[in-house]
């Protein structure tokens, strides 16, 4: 074999290796690459969980951290979303470390992160809402998480529970606004009032859990027989707080009902407050 030929020989078995590493190299992946075996798994996230929405600078109180953690025994999981204002008062990383264990921190950034959320959410539960918030909401304005949120499970017919009564709200509004004109606090009442009337339901703090609860629990309804045998009574008046603010709003003192009328405790709460005399006819 002449050197030429052994030239021509070596040059061919050298590029035949060179191909043959390349295509090994394109198949396989590089050994700092985790396969399927090695590779960290995420955890699951729940098949369905309730949202938990702290908004404003105030932090929640112990009895509404109680109640989580009553939902929690009943087998609810959750998950957190802070308002801005929230996050700059509070450290989200310590805040979560005091709600119930396996609370996820999450914060979607547009508008369909929000719908899935709400699809995946069984119900949003908040200690209460800041001022802004609930303008924000009573006005339709979704600029910020809490509204979107907000907006999104209302539009997906998902319930909205505030684990603080309208009558305890209304006495934190008279002191916020004490040194404000009449008309921002009527403005501020009349907020609250708008989110009550879209859906949002206000809850005495410590029967949270409990609605929270029977809200999710299947009804039995009374049978036929049983209805049958129910003597028809005659309809009593109900005075709730929704009647006591009208009156206010209008600038009355008085509210007149029949003598034997309902008055829930908080239509009195309310009546106390705003000084408005319950007079029966």
């Amino acid at each position: 074999m002449d050197m030429e030929n052994l030239r021509d020989r070596v040059r061919a078995e050298v590029i035949a290796a060179l191909q043959a590493l390349e295509n090994s190299a394109a198949v396989s992946p590089p050994s700092n690459t985790p396969n399927a075996a090695t590779a960290p798994t995420q955890p699951p996230i729940p098949v369905s969980e309730t949202a938990i929405l702290f908004t404003g600078s105030q932090p929640p109180s112990a009895d509404f951290m109680k109640e989580l953690s009553n939902l929690a025994a009943a087998g609810r999981s959750f998950a957190l979303l802070l308002s801005h204002t929230y996050a700059q008062f509070h450290d989200p990383a310590a805040t979560l470390k005091l709600l119930p264990a396996g609370t996820r921190l999450i914060s979607p950034e547009n508008e369909v992160d929000f719908a899935a959320l709400c699809a995946h959410f069984t119900a949003v539960i908040a200690p209460h809402f800041s001022t802004n918030t609930t303008a924000k909401i009573a006005l339709g304005i979704a600029d910020s998480a809490p509204t979107r949120l907000v907006a999104s499970c209302l539009a997906a017919d998902k319930p909205i529970f505030v684990g603080t009564d309208i009558a305890a709200l209304s006495r934190d509004l008279a002191d916020q606004l004490a040194a404000a004109p009449p008309p921002v606090l009527r403005t501020a009442e009349d907020h609250l009032r708008k989110l009550q009337q879209i859906g949002i339901q206000f809850i005495d703090t410590a029967s949270l859990a409990r609605i929270v609860q029977a809200h999710f629990t299947p009804v039995v309804n009374e049978t036929p027989a049983r209805l049958a045998r129910t003597r028809p009574t005659q309809k009593r008046e109900f005075v709730t707080a929704e009647d006591v603010w009208r009156v206010a709003s209008h600038g009355g003192k008085v509210l007149n009902h029949a003598r034997d009328a309902i008055i829930t405790d908080q239509a009195r709460d309310q009546a106390a407050m705003k000084g408005i005399e319950l007079h029966p006819d």
